[in-house]
Formats: structure tokens, sequence, C-alpha cells
């Protein structure tokens, strides 16, 4: 039988740094005190929690020049992309709206190599026109930051995209600056260890984004997708159905369920998540020169959205 609900694996609360220090024998207290001096010096960077900057260390396999390079560049994107960072109340309307429209789930098992595996969807009743692109990567982000915050050290993560319900219509409704500012985000920036990106039911419409996009993907996330057209034999042996969705061919819970269970962890995160939106640089305070949106994600120009012919 698939298992309850209140048996899922997600940790149930968000641990301290003396928790931390406790399960993962990598951190070192003195690294976090080290990027918390080096961030008492850096004037355009906000206050960071102990337990943050955890995540940083953790996603940067505990290089701290590396980890300082991340804090700066995370909160830089997130400065400038205020369509994806802002506006993170869990319960206002527009967030509300587009929850009803696709589902996302993190699964109850980790992989073998204890990795978390979300998975998401659209529903394949909702009109297109209903999609506000925007507020749905929104959604995702926040999920994703909620989940890094309840297991800071994981090893790694792996999403699973079900393209099924992906329709011309859906793909004409996505803006290239919001595809351009979450491929800078994740390359670089995201603070966790993302491993694999698999799409699964890929169509040929799919295989038309992706030439479309492909010009701002850098080497390492493109070698992270796998798609998964007709035979999913090879999907299944590294995801067994016995951990999957019902909708993704598997024999667990439905994705109706797990989506829930992810609302509610969003909303129990909600404080969280609204002070998170307030941390930002202050590029008038930057030493040296001031990083702007055209730094970071280059001009747009007139091609606002994806051309799909």
């Amino acid at each position: 039988m698939p298992p309850n609900l209140s048996s899922v694996e997600i940790p149930p609360r968000s641990p301290t740094l003396d928790d931390l220090l406790r399960t993962c024998p990598e951190l070192k207290r003195e690294d976090v005190q080290h990027l918390q001096d080096w961030i008492e010096k850096q004037p355009h960077l906000p206050s960071i929690s102990d337990e943050h900057l955890v995540t940083f260390l953790n996603a940067c396999y505990y290089s701290l020049e590396r980890a300082k390079v991340m804090i700066d560049k995370h909160y830089t994107i997130r400065t400038h992309a205020p369509d994806l960072f802002s506006n993170v109340d869990v319960l206002s309307p527009a967030i509300q709206n587009q929850l009803k429209l696709f589902e996302m789930a993190t699964l109850r098992w980790k992989t073998p190599l204890g990795y978390w595996v979300s998975a998401s969807r659209a529903l394949p009743h909702v009109s297109a026109s209903e999609f506000i692109f925007d507020v749905d990567i929104k959604i995702s982000l926040m999920a994703i930051d909620v989940m890094n915050r309840l297991d800071p050290v994981s090893p790694g993560h792996i999403l699973i995209l079900d393209s099924a319900g992906i329709t011309m219509a859906h793909a004409a409704r996505a803006g290239i600056g919001t595809i351009r500012k979450l491929f800078t985000y994740a390359q670089g920036a995201l603070n966790l260890r993302l491993k694999e990106i698999h799409v699964i039911h890929v169509t040929p419409i799919i295989d038309h984004i992706m030439g479309i996009v492909k010009p701002f993907l850098g080497k390492e996330l493109a070698e992270m997708l796998h798609f998964h057209s007709g035979e999913m034999e090879g999907f299944y042996k590294q995801f067994p159905k016995e951990i999957l969705p019902k909708e993704f061919g598997g024999t667990c819970l439905n994705m109706a369920s797990y989506h829930d269970y992810a609302i509610q962890r969003i909303t129990e995160n909600r404080e969280w998540l609204l002070s998170q939106a307030t941390l930002r640089v202050d590029e008038n305070r930057r030493p040296g020169r001031a990083t702007s949106a055209e730094d970071l994600f280059g001009m747009e120009g007139s091609f606002k959205r994806l051309e799909i012919d």
C-alpha cells in the first residue's frame, strides 16, 4: 500500500546549524563563520542566516571561494528579476489561481544515492490561456526554496517534468526574457545540487522549444537534461514504478495528493518565504561597478516570446 502523507520523509522543520553540524561531517562551523565575516565586508549584500549559508556551502561542495561567488550571484539575480522572486505570498490570489492549473510534488522516497526527486505536470484539462508563465515559474522556485530550507545538505536533487500536456499554445505564452532569467539563475546561482532534469512524454513541440532555448544552456546544464518519448523502460530503470506517482506510470500516490502536500509545505513556510523576498543587494553600495539587469540577462529587444511556427 502507498504510504500515508504523514509518513513522507521530508523533514518536518528547518534544522538549526547545530543540527546540521551533527549530521554533516563536511560542514565546519568555522567555514560558516568565515562566510559571515566576508559578508560583513560586502556592503551591498544582505544579512544571511547561518543555516541559509549552509545551502551555498553544500551546493559548492564546501568550497568557500565558490560559495562566495554563488552568494553574490544568487542575491544579485533575485534582485534584478523581481518577476520571479517578488510577490511570493502563497495566499495571494495570483498564486492561488495558478496552483489550480498544475501539479507538483517531491516524491516520498529518495533515490539510492539519497537524491530528492521533484515532479511536475500541467493539468490536461486546463486551457493554456489560463497560464501565467512568470507565476508558474515563481511557484516552482518557491517550492525549491522550501525544500532546500528543510534539507540544506541534501546530496542532490532531480527534476522530472511531464510535458504531455504542453501544447503550442502553452509555449507561445512563455516569455523569452523569463526563460533567460531562469537559466541564468540555474547556472551558478541556484543554491542546491541539481543533478539531473528528466523530461518525459516528449512531443515534437518540446524538440522545437529546446532548439530555441539552446543558446541559453551552458554545457553543465545541457548535460543534465534527459528526454524520454515513447519508450520509457530506461526511465523506469532509474525511477522504479514503486516510487512514482500514478500519473507518471507509477504505483504510488497520485499527483493530486502530493500536490496538496507541497502546497501545505509552502504555506507552512509562508513567513520565511516573504522574509527571503526582502533579501536583496544594494547596487549603490556595491564595491566597484554596479551590476544591472542588462549585465546579467542581456538585451531582450523586441523578442519577447517564443516564436512557435
